[in-house]
């Protein structure tokens, strides 16, 4: 039996057809699919003389929590840390706070994690320098926050859009 060019280009059609084919498929129905994230976040516009940071850090007190280059403590830690951000969110508690500190090397993942532990338990949180404060607002609080008031009065602390 002779194949012509014809059959030759007709099969090597079919087979990239279904490479491509099984490739979509796998791709798509294996694999759940992840969106990225994001995150306004409003970060002081001169860290270093830190009166927005005074203000919240003494308007609040904070329990501190320490995370360092063991991973097995660092996960520990932030099950701490989403259980008293939960409890703090639960309780409606606008006094009490959570302060993680990271080390030089810690890894980056963990200051990650602690972002989005902040985000779905608290959405007022500050990071400066190594340390990430997180407290809540309750829906009873009359005097709005001096941080959020500060943010949104100075030209400088816009959000980047």
């Amino acid at each position: 039996m002779k194949f012509t060019s014809s059959t030759y280009t007709f099969l090597t059609i079919a087979l990239v057809l279904m490479a491509v084919v099984l490739t979509y498929y796998f791709t798509t129905q294996t694999k759940p699919h992840q969106q990225l994230k994001g995150y306004e976040v409003f970060f002081p516009y001169k860290c270093s003389d830190g009166d927005m940071v005074d203000e919240f850090i003494r308007s609040r007190k904070f329990k501190t929590y320490v995370l360092n280059t063991n991973n097995a403590y660092n996960d520990s830690v932030i099950k701490l840390v989403r259980e008293a951000l939960k409890k703090i969110k639960l309780t409606n508690d606008s006094i009490n706070g959570v302060h993680v500190q990271f080390s030089d090397n810690t890894s980056y993942k963990y200051y990650l994690q602690t972002i989005e532990i902040c985000v779905e338990n608290t959405k007022l949180f500050l990071p400066f320098e190594n340390n990430i404060y997180a407290a809540c607002r309750t829906k009873y609080q009359k005097i709005k926050d001096s941080l959020e008031v500060q943010a949104y009065n100075k030209e400088h602390l816009l959000p980047y859009k």
